[in-house]
């Protein structure tokens, strides 16, 4: 039996397939509330820290590595946190998950280094996940706080709260 005409038929399949669907957005209920940390930047540092390099959060949230790790070291984390590539290839899932009501799709996709068809195709796709996130998007809006303030107590004194100038 000859290959060429089923290949012929995946091709013909391919060319004739409806165009990458955009990403989905469900019934849109409201993000969760993250009353325990300051503000948003905080939480996303927080859930990312040691899985995702801070250069890359720096580029997500719009600020410098060093900005991001002072943030991070405000909260009592590591200041340089090991963090391994594949992360992002084979732990997408949990980091879609941890920034699913915090980050809208646009910082989502620059957080994973996915397009947004890539990620269309996971939220379809991978184990029925847009299902498993509750079938909707959150409204979240994007994490532009500022990131040269850290508003959490210092490890050395946890007592005093930095304010912004």
């Amino acid at each position: 039996m000859s290959m060429r005409p089923c290949i012929a038929c995946f091709l013909t399949m391919l060319a004739s397939a409806p165009a990458a669907e955009p990403l989905p957005v469900g019934n849109q209920p409201p993000p969760l509330a993250v009353p325990h940390f300051p503000d948003t930047l905080h939480a996303v540092v927080w859930r990312n820290w040691g899985l995702v390099e801070p250069a890359r959060l720096a580029a997500v949230l719009g600020g410098t590595a060093e900005q991001i790790t002072a943030v991070a070291v405000s909260m009592g984390l590591p200041a340089a946190p090991p963090v391994r590539p594949e992360w992002r290839r084979r732990g997408y899932i949990t980091l879609v998950r941890r920034n699913w009501h915090l980050l809208p799709y646009e910082q989502l996709l620059g957080l994973l280094d996915l397009s947004a068809e890539e990620l269309a195709v996971a939220l379809r796709e991978d184990d029925f996940l847009f299902v498993k996130l509750g079938g909707g998007r959150p409204k979240s809006r994007p994490s532009s706080n500022d990131i040269s303030a850290p508003r959490c107590p210092s490890p050395a004194n946890p007592h005093s709260h930095s304010s912004p100038s």
